[in-house]
């Protein structure tokens, strides 16, 4: 039995226990969609075209703000304030570059993808032994609400200039979603699918407060092992569809509970009421998602299911990041 098929077995007896878990934990929960009642969309891959050579510094492309640093780095970000002072819930826009996760369960080497998605890029400006350091094509995507059970991935690709400061528009698309998980906290579940995957998009609260030590990052863990940490509002997984096979992945959030009744006010930060900190309750939470395609079912068969993963606990948060 091949490993992607392992992890679909386990994947598949722990969801009813996840699912039972969330579910006493949060709202009604919407309808588990089939794969053709997913909405459909584009969502690009890194490009296989050559590298051009370098970017005209009067060029531009929307979306990508490229400002030189101190010490030869070149910084990119969405919005000249998302440079400066990301809001804590997390920057709504992710930039990604591309990443080659190790080989297939076929022993192939696996497809390059868009991995480790960030508020902010940052790009060497020069070469390390000196000279012109090389373009680098970047993702960048960011979820747009339509309604309370809709939304729509915006993505835009682009080469950039280090050097120049230059961007050059690649691509741009969109890919519809459509929650399929309510999580405690106000997180969502999303999921949509293009011509050859499943994506499924995690949403934190955008009222999900800061802690103390640093904000939490979304993380996932594909069927091969490869792991994306996203320092971004959210993060997006695509689960590969083909027939007679299978994909999983687990992904990883805490959810942030509403205070206790009898929970007591914490006293000002040196005396300063807009430094206080807060306690919360927060949980951490898994949701397993998997796509399977076997000889004998008519379509791919999606299955998306959150639970627990860990007790509760109380940590210190930040009411006011931006009084620091």
């Amino acid at each position: 039995m091949s490993r992607r098929r392992v992890a679909l077995f386990v994947l598949l007896a722990a969801a009813p226990l996840l699912l039972a878990d969330v579910a006493t934990a949060g709202d009604a929960e919407p309808a588990q969609p089939s794969f053709t009642e997913l909405p459909t969309g584009a969502m690009s891959d890194p490009p296989t075209k050559k590298t051009p050579w370098g970017i005209g510094a009067g060029e531009r492309a929307t979306g990508f703000v490229v400002s030189r640093m101190a010490g030869e780095y070149t910084m990119i970000a969405a919005t000249k304030t998302d440079m400066s002072n990301p809001p804590p819930s997390g920057a709504p826009t992710c930039f990604s570059q591309s990443v080659q996760n190790g080989v297939s369960v076929d022993g192939e080497p696996a497809a390059a993808e868009w991995g480790q998605p960030q508020a902010i890029v940052n790009l060497p400006s020069a070469a390390e032994l000196g000279g012109r350091n090389g373009v680098t094509a970047l993702h960048s995507e960011r979820v747009v609400t339509v309604d309370a059970t809709r939304a729509s991935l915006e993505w835009v690709d682009a080469w950039v200039d280090p050097t120049t400061r230059g961007a050059r528009l690649i691509a741009k698309g969109t890919l519809a979603l459509r929650v399929v998980r309510n999580l405690p906290g106000g997180g969502l579940v999303f999921a949509g699918r293009d011509a050859e995957r499943v994506h499924v998009v995690v949403v934190e609260s955008a009222t999900k407060k800061q802690s103390f030590g640093g904000r939490e990052q979304l993380l996932s863990v594909s069927s091969h092992g490869a792991t994306s940490a996203s320092g971004c509002h959210h993060l997006r997984i695509g689960l590969h569809v083909e027939k007679g096979n299978s994909d999983t992945a687990t992904l990883f959030t805490t959810a942030q509970l509403p205070s206790l009744p009898d929970a007591a006010p914490r006293a000002p930060l040196n005396g300063k009421p807009s430094n206080n900190l807060t306690t919360i309750r927060v949980r951490p939470v898994a949701i397993a998602a998997s796509v399977s395609w076997a000889t004998r079912d008519a379509e791919p068969v999606v299955a998306i299911s959150a639970g627990w993963r860990a007790r509760e606990q109380n940590v210190q948060a930040l009411d006011n990041p931006a009084g620091f």
